[in-house]
């Protein structure tokens, strides 16, 4: 089984980045552009890794990552 990963990043280019890295070295990725969309994705793809920005339009990073901890 492929250890899944989750990007959370707003700007297009580095998270298409940091996901392209992540396959190379054999992860099955997910992304999301924002906070909620990131909030459906967990419950969509379970990953067992979040890579999260802090800076994100709808919900700071740090506010997402408290709301990932709580339904977990």
């Amino acid at each position: 089984m492929t250890t899944r990963i989750l990007v959370v990043e707003d700007d297009q280019n580095t998270r298409q980045l940091v996901k392209r890295y992540l396959e190379q070295a054999g992860f099955e990725v997910a992304e999301a552009a924002h906070g909620r969309a990131a909030l459906e994705m967990m419950s969509l793809f379970s990953p067992a890794l979040v890579v999260l920005d802090v800076i994100l339009p709808d919900l700071d990073g740090r506010d997402l990552c408290r709301q990932i901890s709580r339904r977990l």
